[in-house]
């Protein structure tokens, strides 16, 4: 999280899923205590343990925020770090890369004439529920 990769990253998708289930969270020497402590929190794999799960508060409260004024952040006081140059109002695309802001915008749309009863129906193709207890 604070170095680029997340915590179990692996190139192999079945290994990453490996990690996320059993492996020890590891840090590089460059984490400070505090950043450790407040992931450590927040992966903890039973939710009952994991930092948050008794509130915000539980989080904010910890080290690593030991700066932050929560009533700036709330009240939106705290002035960005960073402000694009050369801003032209809230439609400027100027920062944009032209791979996305050169693409002609089409509409997405049905290609056919469905009901709403039919287009819900659709999106679970192949979904099979059955309640407990029904086949005994």
């Amino acid at each position: 999280m604070l170095s680029g990769l997340p915590p179990f990253y692996d190139q192999n998708m079945q290994r990453m899923y490996d990690k996320i289930l059993h492996a020890q969270l590891r840090f590089g020497a460059h984490i400070q205590p505090d950043s450790k402590a407040i992931l450590t929190g927040l992966l903890q794999r039973q939710v009952d343990d994991r930092l948050g799960s008794k509130g915000p508060q539980e989080i904010m409260d910890q080290a690593f925020f030991k700066d932050v004024d929560f009533d700036k952040v709330f009240n939106k006081e705290y002035p960005p770090e960073f402000k694009p140059p050369n801003s032209h109002g809230d439609l400027d695309t100027s920062n944009f890369d032209l791979e996305f802001t050169s693409e002609r915008p089409e509409d997405s749309h049905v290609t056919q004439n469905m009901t709403e009863e039919q287009i819900e129906k659709s999106k679970f193709t192949g979904f099979t529920y059955q309640e407990p207890g029904a086949m005994d």
